[in-house]
């Protein structure tokens, strides 16, 4: 598929990403990720604003450019590998202030 065309939403609870998937460049603005295994999957330069990630599983999974604005679900990004720029918007949509030391 041909980066920049919106994607359906995965079906929620039955979403099944291998760890060979690679979403480049897709538009997934408020998709439902809830339950879904993600696991070892990878995003790169994915908007992703506003999508919820709830009780999905996500160990390994990749961020890298990803528009992260308003996602929600986040504690289920626990073991995901998210990249120094997207950690630092993570962390604003989180109202998370990070300071130098």
């Amino acid at each position: 598929m041909p980066a920049g065309l919106p994607l359906p939403r995965p079906p929620t609870g039955t979403f099944r990403a291998s760890k060979f998937v690679v979403f480049t460049g897709c538009r997934m603005e408020q998709a439902d990720f809830g339950d879904a295994d993600l696991r070892g999957a990878r995003f790169e330069g994915c908007d992703l604003t506003g999508a919820q990630f709830s009780g999905a599983r996500m160990t390994g999974t990749g961020f890298v450019r990803c528009d992260l604005t308003g996602i929600t679900g986040v504690t289920s990004m626990r073991g995901a590998v998210i990249s120094s720029t997207d950690a630092v918007a993570l962390a604003r949509t989180l109202a998370i202030t990070i300071e130098d030391d």
